[in-house]
């Protein structure tokens, strides 16, 4: 999708990514809607190309300018706004909005739908991620810009997949809902990072806004939302999984709360399972590749991704296992012609890789589906998130807690 000057948007042909937009949602009603009338499609999320965060936006320009001291905002978010003398009218706006219990989401079927994400297998949950949230967003020119920006993001991509997962791990978890909770700490901070580099940007970068609207804008943090949760489920679905009505609209709701605690207004957030399955297929089928002048920055981002891998395990063989399976996975989701285009290339073993964990995600599937042996699937994937996963961050970082502070740094900013 392009944005003219004056900040209508237009429809860009943009075949390279029907494949993977067909990949996801080829039995789904909604690829016949948006094909049929894209235009009413780019209307309906036109304004969210160009919106920032209303209240974490000046909340960063005022700890970036010095009028708000960082220590301040982690004070707030541990120990809530009484525990400061005088807040800043900054922090005090953007408190009101995160310690607000949304009056429009159902917590239960938000603590439910995040249940169901959290027993889905990381074959599923960390091989998917991978595509929808790393390589996909390395290549989407707005993502893929803004991360291009920051080196510490490039030259360690290990904490960056790490420091994500850390995210989803703590937004999954079981009373993550909770103002107490690590995911309400979580969720924060990467909201104010989200800010911090929308702020060194329209300070620092010449950003092409009429090719690409606003950087990391409430467009691109809707799609943000559903990579942990409704873009999951027509993977998991390829998988062999199955989900009922109800279910389906539990993770809905749970990708509702994602996008709400990351600033996305009220009155923007989707709540059906319908349109966030719209939001990602009309996504894929009306962007745009990078600009020529924009191809390098995104390979900066992209090359190490592929090169470096996800860390899974601290047996490097294993790891190269794993990620050729994603990387066979991924030629598969984008095809030959964006993969060739883009140096995609599975290892050796990604053939095999694939044929082997696609046999493994249909035998887990199966589990999930058969009564008697859903409680054992269940428990295997309760200690891949309790256990597995606090291992992996604390082997890759040194430690659990995790501020972000480093993925908010854009080169060039004084």
């Amino acid at each position: 999708m392009s944005h003219t000057e004056n900040g209508q948007s237009e429809p860009v042909a943009a075949a390279s990514w029907q494949h993977f937009a067909d990949y996801c949602f080829a039995a789904s009603p909604v690829r016949d809607r948006v094909a049929s009338d894209p235009a009413r499609f780019i209307a309906r999320y036109a304004d969210l190309h160009h919106l920032g965060d209303a209240t974490a936006d000046p909340l960063a320009q005022a700890i970036v300018d010095g009028r708000v001291a960082r220590a301040d905002f982690e004070q707030a978010l541990h120990h809530g706004m009484t525990s400061l003398d005088r807040p800043a009218t900054e922090l005090v706006e953007f408190f009101a909005t995160v310690d607000r219990v949304p009056t429009c989401l159902d917590q239960s079927a938000v603590d439910r739908g995040a249940l169901l994400m959290r027993r889905l297998p990381p074959t599923v949950t960390v091989a998917y991620g991978m595509i929808s949230g790393f390589t996909f967003a390395a290549i989407n020119p707005n993502s893929a810009i803004a991360l291009s920006l920051n080196n510490a993001i490039v030259e360690s991509t290990h904490r960056r997949y790490v420091e994500t997962m850390k995210y989803v791990h703590d937004t999954y978890s079981d009373g993550g809902r909770e103002r107490s909770s690590p995911a309400f700490a979580t969720a924060c901070r990467v909201r104010l990072v989200h800010a911090f580099v929308r702020t060194e940007i329209e300070r620092h970068v010449d950003w092409n806004t009429a090719a690409y609207g606003s950087p990391i804008n409430m467009f691109q943090v809707l799609i943000a939302a559903s990579v942990s949760g409704t873009w999951m489920i027509p993977f998991a679905e390829q998988a062999g999984y199955r989900f009922s009505s109800a279910e389906k609209s539990d993770i809905a709701e749970f990708t509702a709360y994602l996008a709400l605690m990351q600033g996305v207004p009220e009155s923007h957030v989707l709540r059906t399972f319908d349109d966030w399955s719209e939001l990602v297929y009309g996504c894929l089928a009306t962007s745009p590749l990078p600009l020529p002048d924009d191809v390098a920055a995104a390979q900066r981002v992209l090359r190490p991704l592929i090169e470096d891998g996800f860390p899974v395990s601290p047996n490097p063989r294993l790891t190269t296992w794993f990620n050729d399976y994603v990387l066979e996975t991924t030629r598969q989701a984008f095809g030959d012609a964006m993969c060739d285009e883009w140096a995609i290339r599975p290892g050796r073993s990604g053939a095999t890789a694939r044929r082997a964990l696609s046999w493994t995600n249909r035998a887990l599937a199966a589990c999930h589906r058969t009564e008697l042996l859903r409680p054992l699937h269940d428990r295997c994937c309760d200690r891949y998130w309790a256990v597995s996963v606090p291992n992996m961050i604390q082997r890759v970082t040194g430690h659990l807690d995790i501020d972000y502070s480093d993925t908010a740094a854009v080169a060039g900013a004084a």
